[in-house]
């Protein structure tokens, strides 16, 4: 009997780089500065072995095709995790005046697009000069892999792959979106340190306080989630995963359902939408977790187990989807990959410092670093910046950016529309079509009021009701 050992020794070897890494960060006091999360530290250290061990031994570890098939899979694991954490709170987003929610929210949708039109625009400027033969929404690779991570990325550019024949697309959104964790990690932390010298900082006064940050946890160890079931009738995080493969085989169904009518009344490049099935994957879930609060029995699903599944899946999907880095196609894009990702990269940092002061009204660094953090890198990473200057999460910046994050996805399917047209051949209508969106989003801050002038960072919550910013 042969026994298929190529998923569980990839396992194996993505749990030793992340055991080594968090050891690695927990005695050294020069990682530890970083502040660089251990899954990117492990890909980093996996990338560099796989490479090694490919080279001069000729042996492959973890198959580029299944390794991009685990970071898709973990990617939309993740998602119905994050769904089923809480409910959506409609009615507080209804009812309540939340303006740093909603500025942040327009923040995310405006960077985004931002981010969209100035790597098209330079992969068009690279078409029409020294790389002809180069996919034409190449350029939007970079918004995707700064904004939602290298899974999402390679999810998308296998999309493309399949719909519009973009050639390594899904290596091209791998690569992007580790260019992005860089920009996260390697800048984000002088930032830190810059803003905790200037007093810019909400709770954390002296940069000597942020040090000895080493991973580990020895005292007052927070829970990691709450039991909803008796452990003789069934393991409560097992049905916390049951509930994700529920979301996840629905998901399945409805897009492998809209593939096949699509392809049985030869509609074509319908595959795009395998992409995209973390979307879907999200909204599902909402619906889930919404009929079960609806049926009275919210009481099964614990947002601290779900909080542990969703983490599970992006450490380990972070690590691999660096292990798996095709560098051949990096040496092939070195150019328009380094040119896209280093001119984003540097708008990303300064547009958000500058409209940080004139977007909000309080807290600004805090909420800064958390969005730059989830722009260049993810939520983790975001969130691990944002931990630095506001340990215990004291400040708006978090929920309001889970509050405004609705916003933002109302607003995401004309993106979606304007690079369909960059595929059809219509580059400068698309390249307009970015721009002009680009500034209708610019111009909601003022239409809706939420546009300041420019103040001093300022850690001050307005004294009449703080829950009202």
């Amino acid at each position: 009997m042969v026994m298929g050992w190529d998923l569980i020794f990839d396992f194996g070897l993505l749990s030793v780089l992340l055991l080594f890494a968090t050891v690695l960060r927990a005695k050294s006091k020069f990682v530890q500065k970083l502040l660089i999360p251990n899954a990117l530290l492990a890909g980093s250290i996996g990338l560099l072995i796989r490479f090694l061990f490919n080279r001069y031994l000729g042996v492959t570890l973890i198959d580029t095709e299944m390794g991009t098939s685990y970071v898709y899979h973990l990617l939309n694991i993740s998602f119905a995790a994050i769904a089923l954490t809480a409910p959506i709170p409609f009615k507080a987003l209804i009812r309540a005046k939340i303006k740093g929610a909603t500025s942040t929210g327009l923040y995310m949708i405006f960077m985004f697009c931002l981010q969209s039109f100035i790597g098209f625009g330079i992969a068009l400027l690279l078409i029409n000069t020294f790389f002809p033969d180069l996919f034409p929404n190449f350029g939007f690779m970079m918004a995707w892999g700064f904004t939602l991570g290298p899974g999402q990325a390679a999810s998308i550019g296998k999309g493309l792959e399949l719909a519009a024949g973009f050639e390594n697309g899904e290596a091209v959104g791998l690569i992007f979106g580790a260019l992005g964790f860089v920009w996260a990690c390697l800048i984000g932390v002088p930032i830190i340190h810059w803003g905790i010298r200037k007093g810019l900082t909400s709770y954390v006064k002296d940069p000597e306080e942020i040090k000895g940050l080493s991973g580990i946890v020895k005292e007052r160890k927070p829970s990691a989630g709450r039991l909803t079931t008796s452990s003789e009738a069934l393991d409560s995080f097992t049905l916390q995963l049951a509930l994700c493969g529920l979301i996840y085989l629905l998901a399945y169904a409805q897009v492998k359902g809209v593939v096949m009518f699509a392809e049985a009344r030869g509609i074509e490049g319908v595959d795009m939408i395998w992409g995209f099935v973390f979307f879907i994957v999200a909204l599902i879930g909402i619906m889930v977790r919404s009929a079960i609060d609806r049926l009275k029995v919210g009481h099964i699903v614990d947002p601290g187990l779900q909080t542990r599944i969703s983490g599970t899946c992006i450490d380990l999907m972070v690590t691999c989807a660096i292990v798996i880095i095709p560098l051949a196609v990096v040496k092939e894009y070195a150019i328009p990959l380094l040119l896209i990702s280093s001119i984003g990269g540097i708008v990303t940092l300064l547009v958000t410092m500058w409209l940080a002061k004139r977007i909000w009204t309080d807290h600004q660094f805090e909420r800064m670093i958390l969005c730059y953090g989830t722009l260049t890198g993810t939520i983790g990473t975001g969130l691990a910046l944002l931990r630095v200057v506001d340990p215990h999460f004291r400040s708006p910046a978090a929920i309001h950016y889970a509050l405004g994050m609705w916003l933002a996805m109302a607003f995401m399917a004309p993106i979606i529309i304007i690079e369909n047209l960059a595929i059809g051949g219509r580059h400068y209508l698309t390249l307009l079509a970015f721009l002009v969106y680009t500034c209708i989003l610019f111009s909601l801050w003022r239409l809706l009021g939420l546009w300041t002038p420019k103040r001093p960072y300022s850690s001050i919550w307005p004294k009449d009701d703080p829950k009202d910013d």
